[in-house]
């Protein structure tokens, strides 16, 4: 199975049920999942105020969360496509959706924004991780 994966809380709808419709009739078996939680961005950005700390926590909390839900559905050989958000792709995040992927025996392709590391140079780590 490929899964189609993007961060609820990102704003642009790059993967969606259509395009995985559309692979899953060209014969190969695709669902799209959005993962993370926009009640937790919410409750963050509520509960911290300072940029700093939000910007720390909120990415691994939404990992966190994430693990959860992907952990639910992985089986050995199945492929998830990743597209990287900055909350996905934060330091903060440590890669930790694709240690476990692999971990369980599943693949991670992650699909980078272009010049990502040059816009914002405090992803670089996270990026370099991938």
């Amino acid at each position: 199975m490929v899964y189609l994966i993007q961060d609820a809380n990102f704003l642009i709808n790059i993967f969606n049920e259509k395009l995985a419709d559309e692979m899953t009739s060209a014969g190969v078996p695709t669902q799209f999942l959005c993962v993370g939680s926009k009640h937790c961005e919410k409750l963050c950005r509520r509960f911290l105020p300072a940029k700093r700390f939000y910007n720390a926590i909120y990415p691994y909390l939404n990992m966190q969360i994430t693990k959860h839900q992907i952990k639910k559905i992985i089986k050995p050989g199945d492929v998830f496509i990743i597209y990287e958000s900055a909350n996905t792709i934060s330091q903060f995040s440590d890669c930790g959706v694709h240690k476990l992927i692999r971990r369980l025996g599943g693949k991670v392709v992650s699909l980078i924004p272009d010049a990502w590391h040059l816009s914002f140079p405090n992803l670089q780590k996270g990026i370099e991780c991938r």
